[in-house]
Protein backbone atom coordinates (compact mmCIF):
# COMPACT_ATOMS: atom_id res chain seq x y z
CA UNK A 1 0.00 0.00 0.00
CA UNK A 2 0.97 3.69 -1.08
CA UNK A 3 2.21 5.82 1.92
CA UNK A 4 -0.28 8.88 2.50
CA UNK A 5 1.39 12.21 0.63
CA UNK A 6 2.81 13.99 3.65
CA UNK A 7 6.27 15.23 1.83
CA UNK A 8 6.42 17.52 -0.35
CA UNK A 9 10.17 17.68 -2.48
CA UNK A 10 10.63 21.19 -4.36
CA UNK A 11 12.66 21.41 -6.73
CA UNK A 12 13.40 25.00 -8.43
CA UNK A 13 15.41 24.29 -11.69
CA UNK A 14 16.59 26.33 -14.53
CA UNK A 15 17.90 25.13 -17.75
CA UNK A 16 18.90 21.76 -16.48
CA UNK A 17 16.65 19.41 -18.67
CA UNK A 18 20.68 17.64 -18.74
CA UNK A 19 20.92 17.16 -15.55
CA UNK A 20 16.90 16.70 -13.91
CA UNK A 21 16.65 12.73 -15.34
CA UNK A 22 19.50 11.77 -12.42
CA UNK A 23 17.43 13.71 -9.55
CA UNK A 24 14.16 11.65 -11.30
CA UNK A 25 15.58 8.25 -11.47
CA UNK A 26 16.93 9.08 -7.50
CA UNK A 27 13.14 9.67 -6.40
CA UNK A 28 12.05 6.53 -7.91
CA UNK A 29 14.30 4.53 -6.12
CA UNK A 30 13.10 6.10 -2.75
CA UNK A 31 12.42 3.63 0.03
CA UNK A 32 9.82 6.13 1.39
CA UNK A 33 7.30 7.04 -1.00
CA UNK A 34 4.59 9.24 0.39
CA UNK A 35 5.58 12.10 -1.07
CA UNK A 36 4.72 14.70 -4.24
CA UNK A 37 7.65 16.54 -6.30
CA UNK A 38 6.88 19.59 -7.06
CA UNK A 39 9.32 21.24 -10.08
CA UNK A 40 9.28 24.95 -10.20
CA UNK A 41 10.54 26.32 -13.62
CA UNK A 42 12.17 29.33 -12.91
CA UNK A 43 11.63 30.44 -17.15
CA UNK A 44 13.74 27.28 -18.33
CA UNK A 45 14.23 27.88 -22.45
CA UNK A 46 15.63 24.13 -23.01
CA UNK A 47 13.47 20.91 -22.75
CA UNK A 48 12.26 21.05 -18.98
CA UNK A 49 8.80 21.74 -19.73
CA UNK A 50 8.44 18.69 -22.11
CA UNK A 51 10.83 16.15 -19.87
CA UNK A 52 9.22 16.73 -16.58
CA UNK A 53 5.57 16.22 -18.15
CA UNK A 54 6.53 13.01 -20.26
CA UNK A 55 7.58 11.38 -16.80
CA UNK A 56 5.24 8.52 -15.64
CA UNK A 57 6.12 8.19 -12.05
CA UNK A 58 5.40 6.21 -9.61
CA UNK A 59 4.78 9.15 -7.32
CA UNK A 60 2.61 12.67 -8.31
CA UNK A 61 4.77 15.42 -9.91
CA UNK A 62 3.56 18.61 -10.16
CA UNK A 63 5.32 21.42 -12.87
CA UNK A 64 4.89 24.57 -12.59
CA UNK A 65 6.29 27.37 -14.83
CA UNK A 66 7.36 31.07 -13.65
CA UNK A 67 9.20 33.96 -15.39
CA UNK A 68 12.58 34.03 -14.90
CA UNK A 69 12.79 36.02 -11.31
CA UNK A 70 15.97 33.70 -9.66
CA UNK A 71 15.90 30.50 -8.03
CA UNK A 72 14.73 32.30 -4.13
CA UNK A 73 12.02 33.58 -6.17
CA UNK A 74 11.46 29.60 -7.19
CA UNK A 75 11.82 28.77 -4.10
CA UNK A 76 9.49 30.70 -2.18
CA UNK A 77 6.97 30.03 -4.34
CA UNK A 78 7.41 26.04 -4.14
CA UNK A 79 6.58 26.50 -0.85
CA UNK A 80 3.60 28.34 -1.03
CA UNK A 81 2.03 25.45 -3.09
CA UNK A 82 3.80 22.58 -0.77
CA UNK A 83 0.99 20.40 -0.21
CA UNK A 84 2.81 18.04 2.64
CA UNK A 85 2.99 18.66 5.98
CA UNK A 86 6.56 18.67 5.20
CA UNK A 87 9.29 20.12 2.47
CA UNK A 88 12.65 19.29 1.24
CA UNK A 89 14.20 21.19 -1.12
CA UNK A 90 16.64 19.87 -3.14
CA UNK A 91 18.28 21.53 -6.16
CA UNK A 92 17.95 19.81 -10.06
CA UNK A 93 21.96 19.18 -9.80
CA UNK A 94 21.36 16.72 -6.94
CA UNK A 95 20.10 13.90 -5.83
CA UNK A 96 18.62 11.49 -3.08
CA UNK A 97 20.96 8.47 -2.16
CA UNK A 98 18.03 5.71 -2.04
CA UNK A 99 17.34 5.77 1.84
CA UNK A 100 17.50 9.68 2.12
CA UNK A 101 13.54 10.47 2.56
CA UNK A 102 12.68 7.62 4.70
CA UNK A 103 16.26 8.79 6.72
CA UNK A 104 14.66 12.20 7.56
CA UNK A 105 11.18 10.83 8.02
CA UNK A 106 12.19 8.59 10.40
CA UNK A 107 13.64 10.78 12.67
CA UNK A 108 10.67 13.35 12.85
CA UNK A 109 8.75 10.84 14.89
CA UNK A 110 11.06 11.10 18.19
CA UNK A 111 10.37 15.57 17.89
CA UNK A 112 8.37 17.93 19.49
CA UNK A 113 7.30 21.49 18.27
CA UNK A 114 10.78 23.14 19.12
CA UNK A 115 12.43 21.61 15.97
CA UNK A 116 11.85 22.96 12.69
CA UNK A 117 13.75 20.81 10.84
CA UNK A 118 15.95 17.00 10.55
CA UNK A 119 19.00 17.71 8.22
CA UNK A 120 21.45 14.98 6.88
CA UNK A 121 24.87 15.32 5.48
CA UNK A 122 25.16 15.66 1.79
CA UNK A 123 28.58 13.78 0.15
CA UNK A 124 29.93 15.15 -3.50
CA UNK A 125 29.84 12.61 -6.16
CA UNK A 126 33.11 10.80 -5.28
CA UNK A 127 31.64 10.10 -1.85
CA UNK A 128 33.58 12.71 -0.12
CA UNK A 129 31.64 14.04 2.82
CA UNK A 130 30.87 18.15 2.39
CA UNK A 131 32.12 19.40 6.06
CA UNK A 132 33.90 17.72 8.96
CA UNK A 133 32.20 14.74 10.55
CA UNK A 134 30.58 14.30 13.48
CA UNK A 135 29.69 11.44 15.54
CA UNK A 136 25.66 10.54 16.19
CA UNK A 137 22.74 13.30 16.03
CA UNK A 138 23.06 17.40 17.41
CA UNK A 139 20.15 18.85 18.31
CA UNK A 140 20.98 22.73 17.45
CA UNK A 141 20.17 25.33 16.25
CA UNK A 142 21.85 25.92 12.48
CA UNK A 143 23.31 29.34 13.15
CA UNK A 144 25.26 28.04 16.50
CA UNK A 145 26.06 24.49 14.59
CA UNK A 146 28.34 27.18 12.29
CA UNK A 147 29.45 29.47 14.73
CA UNK A 148 29.94 27.88 17.93
CA UNK A 149 30.54 24.39 16.76
CA UNK A 150 32.30 25.46 13.67
CA UNK A 151 30.42 22.57 11.90
CA UNK A 152 30.01 24.46 8.29
CA UNK A 153 28.95 22.04 4.87
CA UNK A 154 25.78 22.15 3.03
CA UNK A 155 23.12 20.10 4.80
CA UNK A 156 20.23 18.65 3.26
CA UNK A 157 16.95 18.81 5.29
CA UNK A 158 13.41 18.06 5.99
CA UNK A 159 11.46 20.65 7.37
CA UNK A 160 8.01 21.84 8.83
CA UNK A 161 6.22 23.46 6.22
CA UNK A 162 4.40 26.50 7.99
CA UNK A 163 7.36 27.23 9.53
CA UNK A 164 9.46 27.76 6.53
CA UNK A 165 6.27 29.48 5.00
CA UNK A 166 6.86 32.27 8.18
CA UNK A 167 10.16 32.65 6.96
CA UNK A 168 10.54 32.77 3.04
CA UNK A 169 13.94 34.60 1.58
CA UNK A 170 13.80 38.30 1.91
CA UNK A 171 15.01 39.96 -0.64
CA UNK A 172 14.13 36.95 -3.20
CA UNK A 173 14.52 38.95 -6.66
CA UNK A 174 18.20 39.82 -5.98
CA UNK A 175 20.22 37.03 -6.68
CA UNK A 176 23.30 37.75 -4.73
CA UNK A 177 21.11 37.70 -1.81
CA UNK A 178 22.12 35.30 1.10
CA UNK A 179 19.95 32.44 1.49
CA UNK A 180 21.09 32.26 5.34
CA UNK A 181 19.11 35.21 6.51
CA UNK A 182 16.03 33.07 6.39
CA UNK A 183 17.51 30.12 8.34
CA UNK A 184 18.87 32.48 11.05
CA UNK A 185 15.65 33.87 11.62
CA UNK A 186 14.13 29.69 11.75
CA UNK A 187 17.31 29.42 13.87
CA UNK A 188 16.19 31.95 16.40
CA UNK A 189 12.86 30.41 17.11
CA UNK A 190 13.69 26.80 16.60
CA UNK A 191 16.27 23.87 16.67
CA UNK A 192 17.19 21.21 13.39
CA UNK A 193 18.10 17.68 14.40
CA UNK A 194 21.49 17.05 12.40
CA UNK A 195 22.44 13.63 11.69
CA UNK A 196 26.32 12.92 11.07
CA UNK A 197 24.81 10.53 8.24
CA UNK A 198 24.87 11.44 4.92
CA UNK A 199 21.40 11.73 2.82
CA UNK A 200 21.92 13.61 -0.25
CA UNK A 201 24.88 13.79 -3.23
CA UNK A 202 25.63 17.28 -4.38
CA UNK A 203 27.08 18.44 -7.63
CA UNK A 204 27.12 22.22 -7.82
CA UNK A 205 26.99 23.45 -11.12
CA UNK A 206 28.27 26.84 -12.21
CA UNK A 207 25.11 29.76 -11.83
CA UNK A 208 23.62 27.54 -9.01
CA UNK A 209 22.65 29.01 -5.48
CA UNK A 210 26.17 28.43 -4.43
CA UNK A 211 27.83 30.44 -6.73
CA UNK A 212 28.39 34.54 -5.64
CA UNK A 213 31.29 36.51 -6.38
CA UNK A 214 32.06 39.83 -4.57
CA UNK A 215 30.48 42.59 -7.08
CA UNK A 216 27.32 41.42 -6.96
CA UNK A 217 27.52 41.58 -3.03
CA UNK A 218 28.83 44.92 -3.64
CA UNK A 219 26.08 46.05 -6.11
CA UNK A 220 22.94 45.35 -3.94
CA UNK A 221 24.84 46.00 -0.40
CA UNK A 222 20.57 45.97 1.09
CA UNK A 223 20.28 42.03 1.46
CA UNK A 224 24.17 41.67 3.11
CA UNK A 225 23.55 45.03 5.50
CA UNK A 226 20.29 43.01 6.38
CA UNK A 227 22.11 39.52 7.18
CA UNK A 228 24.96 41.14 8.78
CA UNK A 229 22.82 43.09 11.24
CA UNK A 230 20.65 40.02 12.31
CA UNK A 231 23.91 38.13 12.56
CA UNK A 232 25.22 40.60 14.90
CA UNK A 233 22.15 41.06 17.01
CA UNK A 234 21.61 37.23 17.45
CA UNK A 235 20.23 36.11 20.56
CA UNK A 236 23.03 33.35 21.38
CA UNK A 237 26.33 33.22 22.10
CA UNK A 238 28.83 33.17 19.66
CA UNK A 239 32.66 34.22 19.34
CA UNK A 240 33.50 37.99 20.49
CA UNK A 241 35.82 37.64 17.21
CA UNK A 242 33.31 36.36 15.17
CA UNK A 243 30.61 39.31 16.35
CA UNK A 244 32.81 41.90 15.77
CA UNK A 245 33.44 40.94 12.10
CA UNK A 246 29.50 41.25 11.93
CA UNK A 247 29.35 44.28 13.59
CA UNK A 248 32.47 45.43 10.58
CA UNK A 249 30.64 44.10 7.83
CA UNK A 250 27.46 45.75 9.04
CA UNK A 251 29.46 49.27 8.76
CA UNK A 252 31.40 48.38 5.20
CA UNK A 253 27.21 47.32 4.15
CA UNK A 254 25.71 50.46 5.41
CA UNK A 255 28.28 52.55 4.08
CA UNK A 256 28.06 51.11 0.80
CA UNK A 257 24.05 51.47 1.21
CA UNK A 258 24.68 55.11 1.90
CA UNK A 259 26.89 55.59 -1.02
CA UNK A 260 24.77 54.09 -3.73
CA UNK A 261 21.18 55.09 -2.27
CA UNK A 262 19.57 57.62 -5.07
CA UNK A 263 18.42 59.67 -1.88
CA UNK A 264 21.60 60.19 0.16
CA UNK A 265 21.78 64.09 -0.07
CA UNK A 266 17.47 64.83 0.43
Amino acid sequence: MAQPVDVTVITPTYNRAHLLPRLYESLRAQTFTGFEWLVVDDGSTDETRELVRGWDAPFPITYVHQANAGMKVAWNRGVELARGNYVAVIGSDDRYLPHGLERLTEEWRDLDDSFASVNGRTIDPAGGLVGPPFEGTLDVDSFTLLYRYRIAGDTAGLARTEIVRRFPFPYAESRAAPEATAFNRIARHYKTRFLSEPVVIVDYQPGGLSGRDRSERLADPRPWLLYYWEAFTFPRWVPLHTRAKFALNCIRFGTRRLLTSPHRFG
